[in-house]
Order: structure tokens, then sequence, then C-alpha cells
């Protein structure tokens, strides 16, 4: 299960990742994040309570850090994942 949030602080608005980003909650993830760029505010993504990521999961994040998303915290297990998911 995914759960995601968001908060403006000092005008950059966070998407909080909370749980699992397994592939059927990408498409979820990337509308969510389509809408926050149309708050016309610098976006950042909070991997600090993401708890796994499969590896759709992991290209999706990759994607909004090549975009310029600034990600946030992240367990070791969670910077792995990703890793192993880096060209």
């Amino acid at each position: 299960m995914l759960r995601m949030t968001r908060a403006v602080t000092d005008g950059i608005e966070t998407v909080v990742l909370e749980g699992k980003l397994l592939s059927p909650w990408v498409d979820a993830l990337r509308a969510e994040v389509e809408s926050a760029t149309n708050e016309q505010c610098p976006i950042r993504v909070s991997l600090e309570a993401l708890t796994f990521v499969d590896a759709e999961g992991a290209r999706q994040i990759l994607e909004l850090e090549r975009r310029g998303i600034e990600l946030l915290g992240g367990t070791a297990l969670i910077r792995g994942l990703l890793d192993q998911q880096r060209p």
C-alpha cells in the first residue's frame, strides 16, 4: 500500500511517499507529481517513509530526479534499490 500526501512549506511543494511503491501505484505517483507541478512552485519528493520500491517504482522515482525534482531522504534499502535501476 502507498500513501501520498502533499504539503507546501516556504513555497516548496513536498510529495511525501509512505509505504510501498509498487507498479500499480506508479501512475498515481506520476499524476500526483503532475498535479503538484501545476501549482507553479518547486517540488520535492520525500522518500523518508518509503519502505519498499519495485523496479518500475524505482524507475519512476529516477525519472522524477532526472526532471530536476529533489529527492529527500530514503533508507539504505531504498537508495540501494534505486541504484540498481540507474543506468
